[in-house]
């Protein structure tokens, strides 16, 4: 209303009142969930109010755009914070079942090395019974 006031009436510069507002709207700036977004928006109130424009300081936590654009960052950080708690407990369940990995990390190992000797041997023989033929 006070905007309103000074767009139609004057005067053009209230760098005390708009300080005074700036301490009000704090609780608003403050409804921003984005951190960067408010330390901005109290950047740039210290500013405006600075200039002693009423309307420019009620731009700041009236903008739909912005505040659309904040709700929907929240949105996207809350998918990918639950995104990232599923992987951390299906890791945690993984790393939980320790006994299943060492058996099927054993079972693996013994039969390359199984393998591998069976190889060996079976070369052997056919060089035996090459050799003495």
């Amino acid at each position: 209303m006070l905007a309103d006031v000074q767009r139609r009436h004057g005067p053009a510069s209230l760098p005390k009142l708009c300080n005074w507002m700036v301490e009000l709207i704090g609780p608003a700036i403050d409804q921003f969930r984005s951190r960067p977004h408010r330390e901005k928006l109290h950047v740039e109130a210290e500013k405006v109010s600075r200039e002693g424009n009423l309307s420019a300081l009620l731009k700041l936590v009236d903008d739909p755009a912005a505040i659309r654009t904040d709700e929907m960052g929240f949105a996207r950080a809350k998918r990918d914070y639950l995104t990232a708690a599923r992987e951390v407990d299906r890791l945690q369940r993984e790393i939980a079942d320790r006994t299943q990995i060492a058996e099927t990390s054993g079972r693996q190992a013994v039969a390359i090395v199984s393998s591998v000797c069976a190889t060996i041997a079976l070369v052997g023989i056919v060089l035996y019974a090459m050799m003495h033929r």
